[in-house]
């Protein structure tokens, strides 16, 4: 680790001085235990030259490119790490580089593919407001936290503000009550076309279980027995379904989908009412045209929105308003979890609905079918035993 942050620093110094490469990758190398105890994969960690550049001369963040000697460093031995509140699969690492009063926050995009490998890929460094910070520690979105760096850090922020110093004072009980996850074995979840890193990987054995594994032995299309002959030629003469049958199986067909879409709409909804805003990035990333259209079909999505723009708020902000984004996104969340509640009651109930709607469905189709059967013996016992014998001798 030691000569790569060396490296990082040589590299770093040349781009300062304008002799490295414009579209230069920094590579970090790869995660720390803590790092991927937090959730980030074994993946080597890039830094795109053009992006830091664009990144130090932001007009809302302004900093010398200096201040990030040893960030390779810096990022492996973090103060915390946080997931992101609006993106799955993002990560802010907080680090104890400070600039303005402020600390640096490194965000990354995990397994990210560039060129033909995959990588973890650092999408923005930058100095990161204190009382952002504070919000992130006090919403739950700790992922590891180095508690006693950390509580030192919250120590040492001050406040006029009454408000603010409760928020303070919250997240460092929220810092101490932590429990870090434990550190990970490290596994190879590399994926490449590249010659250097398949070598890497231990393909031989992979290809030997292959060369060696038996497949079960098929049965040739001609080597058909005379009794699977015979039951094939009597499929072709079954009776087609009356067209009472068709109606019904049809019938029953919309009604087992309607119950199948109401459970995944309840299993959505669910996940929604426990975790709110943080559930619905997640199905969005994961099944985007359905949550989508659950969000607008039961009137969720307005709510949604107002959440995220508050999300937005509290990144641009000043500190009043940060704080007051805040409290209204905790009141928004709260909002969305209760209107999801009340569609979950509203779809059991119809799902309960359904169900007896079927039974009674059931009931009728069993009830016809016993008339007409009672109606055709009906027939059968009055039919004359002499009108039966007389068209037997006609035909």
């Amino acid at each position: 680790m030691q000569e790569i942050n060396q490296l990082f620093n040589a590299e770093l110094d040349l781009q300062i001085t304008g002799k490295l490469s414009k579209h230069h990758v920094y590579q970090l190398g790869l995660p720390s235990d803590i790092l991927l105890s937090a959730g980030l994969p074994n993946l080597p960690i890039e830094l795109n030259s053009v992006r830091l550049n664009e990144k130090s001369i932001q007009e809302n963040h302004p900093y010398s490119l200096q201040l990030l000697q040893n960030l390779p460093n810096a990022i492996q031995n973090p103060l915390s790490v946080f997931r992101s509140a609006t993106r799955l699969g993002h990560y802010v690492i907080f680090s104890e580089i400070q600039h303005g009063g402020n600390n640096f926050v490194v965000a990354v995009q995990a397994d990210v593919q560039r060129r033909n490998i995959f990588v973890n890929d650092i999408r923005s460094v930058y100095p990161k407001k204190s009382l952002q910070v504070v919000n992130w520690i006090n919403e739950g979105l700790l992922e590891y936290v180095d508690k006693e760096k950390t509580s030192e850090w919250l120590s040492k922020q001050r406040s006029n503000s009454a408000d603010v110093r409760k928020l303070l004072g919250s997240a460092t009980k929220v810092v101490q009550d932590f429990e870090n996850p434990k550190t990970i074995e490290r596994t190879t979840k590399q994926r490449s076309n590249s010659a250097e890193v398949s070598n890497s990987l231990n393909f031989k054995s992979t290809t030997k279980i292959i060369q060696n594994s038996e497949n079960p032995n098929l049965i040739p299309k001609n080597n058909i027995t005379m009794e699977q002959r015979a039951r094939d030629e009597n499929a072709q003469y079954t009776a087609a379904p009356s067209l009472e049958t068709m109606m019904a199986e049809a019938e029953r067909m919309e009604r087992v989908n309607l119950s199948e879409n109401l459970s995944k709409d309840k299993e959505i909804l669910s996940d929604i009412n426990k975790g709110g805003y943080y559930e619905v990035e997640n199905h969005l990333y994961r099944n985007p045209e359905r949550t989508q259209h659950l969000l607008e079909k039961y009137e969720l999505q307005k709510t949604y929105d107002d959440i995220y723009k508050q999300s937005r708020i509290k990144v641009t902000g000043s500190e009043e308003e940060i704080y007051k984004a805040g409290i209204e996104e905790r009141r928004l969340e709260q909002k969305l979890k209760d209107d999801t509640g009340s569609v979950l009651q509203k779809l059991q109930l119809k799902q309960e609905f359904n169900k007896e709607e079927n039974l009674t469905q059931k009931k009728i189709l069993l009830w016809n079918r016993k008339m007409k059967n009672n109606q055709n013996k009906k027939h059968q016992l009055w039919k004359p035993s002499w009108v039966s014998l007389l068209m037997n001798e006609m035909a």
